[in-house]
C-alpha cells in the first residue's frame, strides 16, 4: 500500500494549521518553490530556505532545514516532483546560458537579472504590506475593477448623441419665442434691454447644438442690424 504524501496534500495540511505564522511560512515556501521551478532552477532544501528568507523574511533557514521539519519535508517532496528529463538535471543557469550568440546572450542575461531584481522587490513589498495587514492583491483588483467601470461609463457617454432632433427643435422654438419678446444680440451677447442672459460660451454651445452658422444666427436673432 502506497502511503506517500504529495506536496499538495502536505501544503493543505500546513495551511489548515491554527498557527497563523505556520500558515504564512508555508505560503512563503510554496511561492519560493514555484518561482524556482518556473525559473528552471533545481529545488534544494538549502536553496529554498535561503531564497525564501531573502524574499519574505521568514521562515528562518533552520526552521526549514531542521530534522523533522514539515516545511523541509514539503521542499523535499517538491524536489521529487520537479520535472527533470531522464539522464539530466535542471539547469542551474537561466536561458542566457543556452543562447549561442554572445551579444544576444548578454542581453538576455541582463533581462534575467532585471526580472530577478523586480521579483525580489515585489516579494519585499508584499512582505511589507502583509505586516501592515493589507491585502495588496485585493487592493489592486479593486483599483482595476474601478478603472474598468470608469472606462465603461466613458464609452457609454461617448455614444450619447450630441443632439436629438427633438432637442434641436425645442431650442430653436425657445430662441424664436425669446426673439419675439425682444431678446436678441446686443454687442455680441444675447439678452434684453442691454442685460446679458447668455454668455458667449453658452451662446456658442447653442449654435453648435442647433447647427446654425454665425451669419444665419445674426440675421435671425440679432438686434444690432
Amino acid at each position: 500500500m502506497n502511503t506517500s504524501v504529495s506536496s499538495a496534500i502536505l501544503y493543505d495540511q500546513l495551511c489548515n494549521s491554527t498557527n497563523s505564522k505556520r500558515r504564512e511560512n508555508a505560503q512563503n515556501i510554496k511561492l519560493t518553490c514555484d518561482h524556482m521551478e518556473k525559473d528552471g532552477v533545481e529545488i534544494t532544501l538549502s536553496g529554498v530556505a535561503k531564497r525564501c528568507l531573502e524574499s519574505f523574511g521568514s521562515p528562518a533557514v533552520s526552521t526549514v532545514t531542521n530534522t523533522g521539519s514539515k516545511l523541509g519535508k514539503y521542499v523535499r517532496l517538491r524536489k521529487q516532483e520537479q520535472k527533470i528529463d531522464k539522464g539530466t538535471t535542471l539547469e542551474r543557469t537561466g536561458v542566457s546560458a543556452k543562447v549561442s550568440d554572445p551579444v544576444l546572450a548578454q542581453e538576455v542575461k541582463i533581462l534575467e537579472e532585471t526580472i530577478k531584481g523586480l521579483r525580489n522587490e515585489n516579494n519585499a513589498l508584499r512582505l511589507a504590506f502583509k505586516k501592515l495587514n493589507t491585502d495588496i492583491d485585493n487592493e489592486i483588483s479593486s483599483i482595476l475593477l474601478s478603472e474598468q467601470k470608469s472606462n465603461s461609463i466613458n464609452e457609454k457617454l461617448l455614444h450619447i448623441p450630441k443632439c436629438t432632433s427633438h432637442l434641436k427643435s425645442a431650442i430653436t422654438s425657445l430662441l424664436r419665442h425669446l426673439s419675439d419678446r425682444g431678446y436678441g444680440i446686443y454687442r455680441g451677447r444675447f439678452g434684453i434691454n442691454k442685460k446679458t442672459v447668455l454668455t458667449n460660451a453658452e451662446l456658442d454651445a447653442i449654435k453648435e447644438v442647433i447647427d446654425i452658422s454665425e451669419a444665419e444666427f445674426q440675421a435671425t436673432y440679432g438686434n444690432d442690424k
